[in-house]
């Protein structure tokens, strides 16, 4: 069956609306429960998830499925991200600019509580303050530390169809005036907050951020699932998997400057379990963690984008052959994967 030919630019028009029908028809009524794509990376950062996340969910959305999209955590700061804290300004809530871009792709209209339950806003450490306190090796030490530069963090549960946004504010961080932050940044984000938990203790922020997680990310996800014919899940990173241990995952997708890597997902998640600390959560285990333990069973050299071309066809075409072996898996399987 022909594929999208906007795929591959240089051959004729082969897509029509029936194989559209055809396509979407025959492999979601064999779907009891959505296909999970995962996205991850091989890097900390800019490992180039978001790109063929666009262009994985601009695809489909073509082909004629109905793609969800969701993206469990993120992480950024607020000043050197200063562009995504005036949409979070504007829209008087915390949420990445990724979950923006792509539900706009996607044409998503779910709010973006939902697709992002869980998100962390840091803020800069002041390095004038660990050197009058004569302690100046700490400014680094702290720097790679979550829980000494977040300034606050929204955790996202979904319950009877509502979306209830509670709010972590480190209070510890705030009193001690390490952090660069701008005078009333914090009430402009969080006005539409249900209930707001200021923590004055590290061990405090840790063991709560803990309890409420992973429910955070389970209703939101269940939500999702219960919507979409297939759920693009974007990790944050490298983090191999940034959901509960019980969710089912179709297939993996790690993603590198220039390559894709593609994982079987029982064998990626064994390898995931074998890595995880005794007592802590899969979400703790990172791609440098397993990549030694798995061989994928695909790879895809891939180009680089302008982040302006975003989500035009251009981008799709720099990743014509992941999202033809997407859509050839969706075809021949039907059930899954």
């Amino acid at each position: 069956m022909a594929i999208l030919s906007l795929l591959y630019p240089s051959t004729p028009l082969l897509y029509t609306t029936k194989v559209k029908f055809f396509i979407t028809y025959e492999v979601s009524k064999a779907w009891m429960t959505s296909i999970k794509i995962l996205i991850t990376g091989l890097l900390e950062r800019r490992s180039g998830k978001t790109y063929l996340a666009s262009a994985m969910l601009y695809a489909l959305r073509t082909l004629g499925f109905k793609p969800g999209f969701f993206k469990p955590l993120s992480i950024h700061n607020w000043f050197t991200e200063y562009d995504t804290t005036l949409e979070n300004i504007r829209f008087k809530s915390l949420f990445s600019r990724d979950v923006a871009t792509l539900s706009r792709i996607a044409r998503i209209k779910d709010p973006y509580e939902l697709l992002n339950p869980v998100d962390f806003l840091t803020a800069p450490l002041d390095p004038t303050v660990f050197i009058n306190a004569r302690v100046p090796d700490m400014y680094y030490s702290f720097s790679h530390d979550l829980l000494k530069t977040t300034l606050m963090a929204r955790f996202t549960r979904y319950e009877d169809g509502v979306l209830y946004n509670k709010y972590l504010i480190n209070e510890w961080a705030l009193r001690r005036n390490m952090l660069l932050v701008d005078e009333g940044l914090i009430d402009r984000i969080m006005r539409n907050a249900d209930e707001i938990t200021k923590i004055d203790a590290t061990k405090a922020f840790a063991h709560l951020m803990n309890k409420i997680f992973i429910n955070s990310i389970n209703t939101c996800l269940k939500a999702i699932e219960d919507k979409y014919q297939i759920v693009v899940v974007e990790s944050y990173g490298d983090l191999a998997w940034p959901l509960p241990s019980e969710t089912r995952i179709s297939i993996v997708f790690a993603v590198a400057p220039g390559r894709v890597l593609i994982y079987e997902a029982g064998k990626f998640k064994m390898a995931v379990e074998l890595k995880k600390p005794l007592r802590g959560p899969l979400t703790n285990v990172r791609l440098s963690d397993i990549i030694g333990l798995l061989k994928p069973i695909k790879s895809f050299k891939v180009g680089p984008v302008h982040t302006a071309e975003i989500p035009e066809s251009y981008v799709i075409r720099k990743y014509a052959s992941v999202i033809n072996f997407l859509v050839s898996k969706l075809e021949k399987s039907k059930a899954g994967f």
